[in-house]
């Protein structure tokens, strides 16, 4: 039943990834929290182990997005190739930061990061309906 679950979660969060480019850890972190809360995982560790569970499945449904998108000449690869060395060193000071981070502190700034996407989404929606 467990993998059931799992695998329920997984297809949610891929078919809403490559629909719309969000990514699936914004759905899959708190469903994993949650569920993680269901079968005993501490707290304290619970935000830590969704989080690298969600990275860890990043790379399937990046792959295949990418292809498809690539396909259909949705990828601006010029910009790809200038983004890539500010994300990989992004990417590498977040991971430094998320290793002495308390749980409550990182937790909170996930639900800020929630917050502010939303609002910068409403915002758009809003000037595309004038």
């Amino acid at each position: 039943m467990e993998y059931l679950f799992y695998l329920a979660l997984g297809a949610v969060a891929g078919l809403i990834s490559g629909l719309f480019g969000l990514g699936g850890g914004a759905i899959i972190v708190p469903l994993l929290i949650v569920a993680f809360g269901i079968q005993g995982v501490s707290s304290e560790i619970s935000t830590h182990l969704a989080i690298g569970t969600s990275l860890a499945t990043i790379l399937a449904t990046s792959v295949t997005s990418i292809y498809t998108h690539h396909q259909k000449d949705g990828i601006r690869w010029d910009l790809v190739k200038r983004l890539t060395a500010g994300i990989v060193v992004g990417s590498a000071l977040g991971g430094m930061l998320f290793s002495v981070t308390r749980r409550c502190l990182f937790a909170a700034i996930i639900w800020q990061f929630y917050d502010f996407d939303g609002a910068a989404d409403a915002t758009l929606y809003r000037h595309e309906l004038q």
